[in-house]
C-alpha cells in the first residue's frame, strides 16, 4: 500500500499591502482598502479610496496633483490592478498613503509550482499619474511615471517565511534618492503576506504532500565584491563590456543557472592599491529547483553535505561586434 504523503494540491491566500510616509507632520494617511476585484462590485463602489481628511491649515478641497495606481502579477499568472488610485500629492504637498489588496486565493499544484519556480518573484508596478496640464490647448498632461518593485517569494514557497517585505527609504543622502514615481515620500514599504491560518500543515504555501514529493529547494548567490578593473581601466570596462553575470551549478546532472547582476556599485579605490579600482555586484535572486528532478540514486541531503556550489563570475565579457560580410553592401 502506497504511503499517504498528504495533499498534492491546495489553495493559498495572499494579501498585498503598501504604505508610504512623507517628510513632515502629515494628516491621517489616505486609505484605499480593496474590498473586491470583481468589476461588478467595483462599479458599486467596492474598493474605492477613502477621502483624505484635511490637514490643519489646509483647505479640504486642496486640488489633487498626483495619484498612484498599483498593479501586480500573482504566482499563478493572474494580473490584478487596484480598482482605485491613491492620492499621493495635492497642491499643499505630498500625502502619505496606505493600501491593502483583497485576499487572493491561489491554487497551488505541481504545474503551478514548476511554472512559478522559473521566476519566484511577484512584480508590482506603480503608475504615478499627474493632473498637471503642460499644454493648455490640447489638455495634455505630464506623462505617467512607472516603477516596478519585486517581491522574492522563494522562502514563502519553501515554508521558512510567511511574509516578504521590500522597503525604500530616502534617508542616507543622494545615493538613497527615491524613484520618480515615489517623489515626496521619505519611505515606501511593500509587503506580501501569506494568510492561510495558524495550523501547522494548512498554513504553508506549498501543500504537505506536494512539498514531500517535489522536495523544492533554493540556491541564492548574494554578491561578488572587490571586482577589479585591472588590467583594463574602469572606463574601458564600462564602455565595452556586458553587465556582470554569475553562472553557477550544484550537483552532477543539475542545470547551470545564470543571472545578471541586479545592481552594481560605483567604482572605488581600495586602500593600498592606488592604481586599481574595484566594485561590488549584487545578485540575490533565488533559483528554485526540485529534489524530485535529481538523477536517480542521488540523495538530496547527502549532496548538501558533500557537494560544493561552483560559481563563475564574468565581470568583463566584451560585447560582440556585428560580423562584417564582404560584399554585403553591394547586395
Amino acid at each position: 500500500m502506497a504511503e499517504d504523503v498528504g495533499p498534492m494540491e491546495g489553495t493559498s491566500t495572499l494579501l498585498l499591502s503598501f504604505s508610504s510616509t512623507v517628510p513632515r507632520a502629515s494628516p491621517a494617511a489616505v486609505t484605499a482598502k480593496e474590498a473586491t476585484t470583481d468589476p461588478k462590485d467595483a462599479a458599486d463602489g467596492g474598493g474605492a479610496a477613502a477621502a483624505a481628511p484635511a490637514a490643519e491649515g489646509e483647505e479640504p478641497d486642496s486640488p489633487v496633483t498626483a495619484t498612484l495606481t498599483i498593479s501586480y502579477t500573482l504566482p499563478d499568472g493572474t494580473v490584478v490592478a487596484a480598482s482605485e488610485p491613491m492620492v499621493v500629492a495635492r497642491e499643499s504637498g505630498p500625502k502619505p498613503c496606505m493600501w491593502e489588496s483583497p485576499p487572493h486565493a491561489v491554487k497551488v499544484d505541481e504545474a503551478m509550482l514548476r511554472a512559478f519556480a522559473a521566476s519566484p518573484r511577484i512584480p508590482v508596478t506603480f503608475t504615478r499619474s499627474s493632473t498637471v496640464v503642460v499644454d493648455a490647448e490640447t489638455g495634455e498632461k505630464e506623462p505617467d511615471i512607472l516603477y516596478v518593485m519585486e517581491l522574492e517569494l522563494a522562502r514563502v514557497v519553501l515554508g521558512s517565511k510567511r511574509d516578504v517585505v521590500a522597503m525604500l527609504s530616502s534617508f542616507g543622502g543622494a545615493s538613497a534618492a527615491m524613484p520618480a514615481a515615489f517623489e515626496g515620500f521619505t519611505m515606501a514599504t511593500l509587503m506580501l503576506r501569506l494568510d492561510n491560518g495558524d495550523g501547522d500543515e494548512d498554513a504553508a504555501f506549498t501543500p504537505q504532500g506536494l512539498a514531500k514529493t517535489l522536495a523544492p529547494f533554493a540556491i541564492t548567490v548574494g554578491s561578488a565584491s572587490r571586482l577589479p578593473d585591472a588590467p583594463a581601466t574602469a572606463e574601458q570596462v564600462d564602455a565595452g563590456c556586458d553587465p556582470v553575470s554569475a553562472h553557477f551549478k550544484w550537483a552532477p546532472g543539475m542545470r547551470v543557472m545564470s543571472q545578471t547582476a541586479a545592481s552594481t556599485s560605483p567604482w572605488g579605490a581600495p586602500a593600498g592599491y592606488p592604481a586599481m579600482r574595484v566594485r561590488t555586484c549584487a545578485f540575490g535572486r533565488a533559483e528554485i529547483m526540485f529534489g524530485k528532478d535529481m538523477p536517480e540514486g542521488m540523495d538530496l541531503y547527502r549532496l548538501c553535505a558533500t557537494t560544493p556550489l561552483v560559481v563563475h563570475v564574468h565581470d568583463r565579457v566584451v560585447e560582440e561586434e556585428p560580423e562584417e560580410i564582404p560584399g554585403a553592401e553591394e547586395a
